[in-house]
C-alpha cells in the first residue's frame, strides 16, 4: 500500500529552466533535501538511470530510473529491489510572467518504519518545492541566464552557491 503526498508552488522563471534542473540528475544532491549524494549514471534520450544516497540511509545507494518530457515533465522512480520504493513525479507548465506553475506528487510506502523515519521529512512536497523555487530564483536574468548566488537547505545546515563555489553557512549568533 502507497501512501501520495502532491504539492504545487508557482517557480519564478521559465518552464525551460525548471525542466533543466529537474532533469539534471547528478546535482540533486544540491538542492534536493535529505540527499547526501547523487550521480548520474546513464542518459538516453528521454530517459536516464541515477543513483541517490539519503541522509537517512547513509552508505546506502539506491538506483533510480527517470523518463522526462522536455518542458513538461520529470518522473523518477527507485529501480527493482531498491529499498524504499518512491516514485516522484513533476509537472511543469507555463505561468504568467515568465513564471512556471509546478506539480509534484510523490508516492511512498505506507507502513510505519518509513512514516516515522526522515524519509518522510526529505520527500515532503511543500520541502521540495521550496527547494526547487530556491534554486530556480539563484539565477541570474542576464542574456546567459547564469546562476548567481543560490542558498539550499541541507541536513547539515545551510550552504550557499556564489558564482560556482559552494559556501557552507554558519549561525554567528
Amino acid at each position: 500500500m502507497n501512501m501520495n503526498r502532491s504539492g504545487s508552488a508557482a517557480v519564478p522563471c521559465e518552464p525551460a529552466l525548471v525542466y533543466e534542473i529537474l532533469s539534471d540528475y547528478g546535482n540533486y544532491a544540491q538542492w534536493l533535501p535529505g540527499l547526501k549524494t547523487s550521480q548520474l549514471l546513464a542518459h538516453e534520450s528521454n530517459f536516464a538511470i541515477a543513483e541517490l544516497e539519503f541522509h537517512a540511509q547513509p552508505g546506502q545507494k539506491m538506483a533510480i530510473e527517470c523518463i522526462h518530457a522536455p518542458n513538461q515533465m520529470v518522473v523518477a522512480r527507485t529501480l527493482e529491489g531498491n529499498e524504499p520504493h518512491l516514485k516522484i513525479e513533476w509537472n511543469i507548465s507555463p505561468a504568467d510572467g515568465g513564471r512556471s506553475q509546478v506539480k509534484v506528487k510523490v508516492e511512498t510506502p505506507l507502513n510505519l518504519a518509513f512514516l516515522t523515519s526522515k524519509f518522510r521529512s526529505a520527500l515532503d512536497p511543500g520541502r521540495m518545492l521550496a527547494a526547487l523555487t530556491g534554486v530556480a530564483a539563484g539565477y541570474g536574468e542576464g542574456p546567459a541566464g547564469d546562476k548567481v548566488i543560490e542558498i539550499v537547505e541541507t541536513e547539515d545546515g545551510l550552504i550557499c552557491w556564489y558564482r560556482g563555489t559552494k559556501y557552507q553557512m554558519k549561525a554567528t549568533s
